[in-house]
């Protein structure tokens, strides 16, 4: 599992990232893959024809996750509104269900697991999702 050090070689890249709007893919996966195991490098490798985003709550809890296209969000929106009525759940929190349980796809989580998840954690998730995929967007607009 990750140490201190690594979580603070991991922030730094991130801090570099920041401020020089570059930074090198590869060492940051290096680190990930180091200090978390084979299977995040895996899962990136696997999605990484997409735009992939890491987040990470702590030393032992990171995350690869994925904006959503138009498209997907059309699919994610009409199976949500079927699951929510055969389940009697709201749309809303069918919608994120489904969302977090798609676009998390490091760790793979499934829906029946998402109700044990630390609630700040799934909200955080849903809202970082939401913002790759160009929702809540805090750009401001401008009148010309």
């Amino acid at each position: 599992m990750a140490d201190k050090k690594v979580n603070e070689n991991i922030e730094e890249k991130v801090n570099e990232f920041n401020n020089t709007d570059a930074i090198n893919e590869d060492e940051l996966l290096k680190l990930l893959v180091e200090h978390y195991g084979e299977d995040i490098g895996k899962t990136y490798e696997k999605y990484k024809d997409k735009d992939v985003y890491v987040y990470i709550f702590n030393d032992d809890d990171v995350y690869l996750f994925m904006g959503m296209k138009n498209k997907e969000f059309k699919e994610i929106n009409k199976k949500a509104h079927e699951l929510a009525i055969m389940k009697n759940e709201s749309l809303e929190d069918m919608l994120k269900n489904l969302v977090v349980s798609k676009f998390v796809i490091y760790p793979e989580l499934e829906l029946d697991e998402l109700d044990d998840m630390e609630a700040g954690k799934f909200e955080t998730l849903y809202e970082l999702i939401m913002t790759a995929s160009h929702f809540n967007t805090q750009n401001p607009v401008l009148s010309l």
